[in-house]
């Protein structure tokens, strides 16, 4: 390495937040500890690992695959299939959770854990007590939803993998740390469903009281209560007719979003990191945008009508501060959490 190049990646490493002590020892012997990178803030598009979890997922069943990926900004996501044990004995895959039905079952775990505060939640009786408790109608197609795409939910793992911003000078100065990554690992990441037999207390009998509970992960469960995804699940339930995994996925994106974005000061999402997360798996990214991104956009700013979205056919999607679709304060006081104006 000539000492011009040296000046340049002393200087990329200085503007992505690496310490003034590491570049001098950078300068002496080549090395720099892996701890002192991860202090590189990265661009991402959706910042709650329940939300990645969610757009991790394929648009269109995908039981014969076990991964799944997706670029989030300057991150990787990858879902993992899980295994379960066949009535043999044997383990065998899950298969992905995908298209809309796991999407909806996500939401409906996250609106209802804001809502109550509870992660132990039940969910019914009996399949068809489950599909009524999601609103959904007892057509023999949710019952094969129901049974195919509840295991390779629960059983799922998410990966995020942050690349480190290093620079490419060459495999002859190869740097110890160039090519690592921050890799963050959540093993069945949402919880478990369980089922419970209570006795009658009259009759002793077994047969009065059984059912299904899901208990979430501390993870998870974390997760949502300390970075809300503020969701109204009655647009989660006008989106998801006629399937809707794209619209679910856009509108979660604008929920978990536009909030947080500072009055008067829009964030441009540019067309490239759009294709790149909601558009994997179609033939054609750019005709993907044009058309069905744009359309699916479209129907959520008709249902989350306070939303501040500009489309641009070149640049990308322009969001503005906007009001979330269903209000914090409830989900602060549901939960107790800190009011955010008071932090100092």
């Amino acid at each position: 390495m000539d000492e011009e190049e040296k000046k340049k990646l002393i200087a990329f490493m200085l503007s992505s937040g690496i310490t003034s002590d590491d570049v001098i020892k950078f300068e002496k012997n080549s090395e720099l500890p892996l701890s002192r990178i991860r202090n590189t803030s990265w661009k991402q598009l959706v910042e709650n690992p329940v939300t990645m979890l969610q757009l991790s997922m394929p648009h269109k069943e995908k039981q014969d695959l076990t991964e799944w990926h997706v670029r989030n900004g300057e991150a990787d996501l990858l879902i993992r299939s899980g295994k379960i044990k066949n009535k043999d004995g044997f383990f065998e895959s899950t298969g992905l959770p995908s298209s809309w039905f796991p999407r909806y079952m996500l939401l409906w775990i996250v609106y209802t854990v804001q809502k109550t505060n509870n992660r132990d939640i039940f969910i019914g009786h009996t399949e068809a007590q489950i599909l009524s408790k999601l609103d959904r109608g007892r057509h023999k197609s949710n019952y094969a939803h129901l049974r195919n795409q509840m295991p390779a939910l629960f059983n799922c793992d998410l990966v995020i993998n942050k690349d480190f911003p290093v620079m490419d000078i060459g495999d002859e100065d190869r740097l110890p740390f160039q090519g690592s990554a921050d890799v963050t690992e959540y093993q069945r990441f949402i919880g478990s469903v369980y089922k419970f037999e209570n006795k009658n207390k009259t009759t002793g009998s077994d047969k009065s009281d059984r059912g299904y509970n899901i208990y979430l992960t501390d993870g998870f469960y974390n997760n949502i209560i300390h970075n809300p995804l503020p969701i109204d699940f009655e647009h989660v339930k006008e989106l998801v007719k006629g399937g809707g995994s794209y619209r679910l996925d856009i509108y979660t994106f604008l929920a978990e979003r536009l909030y947080k974005i500072p009055e008067g000061k829009p964030l441009l999402i540019e067309r490239q990191d759009i294709e790149d997360l909601f558009g994997v798996g179609t033939e054609n990214k750019g005709q993907y945008y044009l058309e069905t991104f744009k359309d699916n956009l479209k129907s959520v700013l008709e249902v989350y009508t306070t939303a501040k979205v500009e489309f641009s056919k070149k640049d990308g999607i322009t969001l503005h501060h906007s009001p979330p679709p269903y209000p914090l304060e409830k989900i602060k006081s549901t939960c107790q959490l800190p009011d955010s104006s008071n932090e100092s």
